[in-house]
């Protein structure tokens, strides 16, 4: 399995196993649920929240394709966004809105945003994506 299909990997199954979480705390007094009614409950919801996760699987696969291709760290949102665009275009996927794509890259890839200056746009200020120290994009890491 190649580098970007591992990171795909545990992403996608990070933020299935997140919206998972995501239901089991919003359903109030499952602890005291018999079993049966409590997996049903939790289907029925983990489908609707999870819909969205699985119909950007490609999106999530091209994300991973580009940063393990082309490093992202440093580089402003837009300028990332712009590039992944372009390649949902060539590749005829669906892209996502860019607060989606950050929120993706952020929250299962191990980046933050932040506010720094460019060197390359003229010391400009802008948002950056920047890699969390001692954080792998990994299912392991929740």
């Amino acid at each position: 399995m190649n580098k970007s299909a591992i990171l795909f990997r545990d992403a996608y199954n990070k933020a299935i196993h997140d919206s998972a979480v995501h239901v089991l705390q919003r359903m109030p007094g499952f602890e005291n649920m018999d079993e049966h009614k409590c997996i049903q409950q939790f289907k029925a919801k983990f489908w609707q929240n999870s819909y969205q996760i699985r119909t950007n699987k490609k999106s999530f696969e091209l994300i991973a394709v580009m940063i393990t291709n082309a490093e992202i760290d440093g580089f402003p949102t837009n300028e990332v966004y712009e590039n992944y665009t372009y390649h949902c275009e060539r590749l005829k996927i669906p892209p996502l809105v860019i607060g989606e794509f950050s929120k993706i890259v952020r929250n299962y890839f191990g980046y933050k945003v932040a506010d720094k200056r460019v060197p390359r746009l003229k010391s400009k200020k802008c948002r950056v994506f920047v890699k969390k120290l001692g954080v792998l994009p990994s299912a392991n890491n929740r």
